[in-house]
């Protein structure tokens, strides 16, 4: 299981709504003392052998705060504080608190499962993690998924990472700093010690993200009873064996993806990239050379504000957060249930907000031909096209970009009928992002839309919509787009 703090406050919020009983029915309700052995649990009966392996490891213990994000410091009022037990590379509990709640979060991992913990209800949600080869993973961000909790300087160490000093708040401390793929990464630590104090991630100079130190411990003695999970809890089985995290990119790292496959994908972003006579068939859409790597770096920057790879990674869990499906359901929701003397008052109530008036309309005009797919199709034809310059300017890797290219791929295919539908949801996402811009060049992508729908070398024509992503070889050429079943 790999677990950032996004995905702990995530799982802390998820534990607030199952307490409310958001979760009622979820899973049959055992005992936790009816768990198999085989679930991971440390029962008397294998306590013994179990506890001996263990006791011959060294525990680690680290409390740490994330106290800026996105370039913006956090009021001390919301700030997460995070204490992580870590036990070999498969054993954990993490302890979670945050302001807002009145409750702690506690995890307990015991590779492939895991438990969240609710004491005071005496309550705990089983799960599991469908890589049962899985290991604990703690990294400080998802853009340097290497970059452990944990491991710090031996990261600085293989980087190579340059030494000199830093004065904070009149104290003298060690600086390690390491540049990768546009981010400066900045690991401030006690004089002449390893312990750090603050790491932080700087793009074009200015701190995108930082996590201050509590705690720091790597050579405690086991204390195996932080790995319990008490006979005492009432634990109920979560229905789906999704992992903890979103994990949909893990299962293409080790799967061989065909190269039509690979195709097909970037033909969900055909849209955009026809409109700019780039290729279809190659993750690259133009030549990698200074000119067009300077020319994406500067689109990724005006567009998007991404300056390195962390603000990338931002910026693409927004996509995946909602993006602009999300503004667009919200409107849906309110329209829907609006009379037409009331629609017309909305109307009214936005006249001077040109923008907010176009989105209106858009939602008015599509909400009940698109239904729950939103706009999806849009959002997700820009976070391709990110993926693929992204890699251009080298901000991730040419396996990066694929990683997580091929599930939204495959998500969009179970959500559109044909490639002629996730076009048109394309054109008309671009036309709620920005009444100015539809005004502006919109034709540019209509025709586009429609030459891909015509030309017998478009990847629409060339791949089938239903075609398997998963190895399904699918090599003809001139084949209508067909319909999935």
């Amino acid at each position: 299981m790999k677990l950032t703090l996004k995905v702990l406050v995530v799982l802390q919020i998820l534990t607030c709504f199952w307490n409310e009983g958001a979760f009622a029915g979820v899973g049959e309700k055992v005992q936790s003392e009816n768990l198999s052995k085989s679930q991971g649990i440390i029962t008397k009966a294998d306590s013994f052998n179990s506890s001996i392996q263990l006791l011959d490891k060294k525990m680690t213990k680290i409390i740490f705060k994330e106290t800026t994000i996105n370039g913006k410091d956090i009021p001390s009022s919301e700030i997460v504080s995070v204490t992580i037990y870590r036990l070999g590379d498969r054993y954990a509990r993490v302890e979670t608190s945050v302001p807002s709640l009145k409750f702690p979060l506690v995890m307990i991992i015991k590779e492939p499962d895991g438990w969240m913990v609710d004491l005071y209800n005496k309550k705990a949600l089983h799960m599991v993690d469908p890589d049962l080869t899985a290991k604990v993973q703690f990294p400080i961000t998802y853009a340097f998924s290497e970059l452990e909790f944990g491991n710090e300087f031996d990261f600085m160490k293989a980087k190579k990472a340059a030494k000199s000093s830093i004065k904070l708040e009149a104290k003298e401390y060690d600086l390690l700093s390491v540049e990768m793929y546009g981010v400066k990464i900045e690991l401030i630590c006690e004089k002449d010690k390893q312990l750090p104090h603050l790491i932080r991630f700087l793009e074009a100079g200015k701190i995108v993200s930082s996590f201050l130190y509590d705690e720091y411990k790597l050579d405690l003695e086991p204390d195996l009873s932080l790995l319990e999970v008490s006979q005492d809890l009432t634990t109920t089985e979560a229905s789906s064996s999704e992992p903890i995290e979103n994990m949909t990119s893990a299962k293409h790292q080790k799967d061989k993806v065909s190269t039509e496959a690979k195709a097909w994908a970037l033909g969900c972003a055909a849209v955009p990239t026809e409109t700019t006579n780039e290729r279809h068939d190659l993750l690259a859409s133009c030549k990698i050379d200074e000119k067009n790597i300077e020319n994406d770096r500067e689109s990724l920057e005006d567009w998007w504000g991404i300056s390195g790879r962390l603000s990338f990674f931002e910026q693409i869990d927004g996509l995946d957060k909602g993006g602009h499906s999300k503004a667009f359901y919200n409107w849906a929701e309110k329209i829907a249930y609006l009379s037409e003397q009331g629609y017309e008052k909305l109307l009214e109530d936005n006249k001077d907000k040109a923008q907010t008036l176009n989105e209106i309309k858009v939602v008015k005009e599509y909400y009940k031909e698109i239904g729950e797919k939103y706009l999806l199709g849009w959002d997700y034809a820009r976070y391709i096209n990110l993926c693929r310059m992204a890699y251009v300017v080298g901000y991730i890797t040419e396996e990066e970009a694929w990683q997580m290219i091929m599930p939204i791929a495959e998500m969009l295919q179970k959500t559109f009928d044909s490639w002629e539908d996730l076009g048109k949801n394309y054109i008309i996402g671009r036309k709620f992002w920005s009444r100015e811009q539809t005004e502006k060049n919109g034709y540019m992508y209509e025709d586009a839309y429609q030459r891909l729908i015509d030309m017998p070398s478009s990847p629409w024509n060339k791949y089938q919509w239903n075609m398997d992503l998963r190895g399904t070889i699918v090599s003809d050429t001139g084949i209508k787009v067909q319909s999935k079943q």
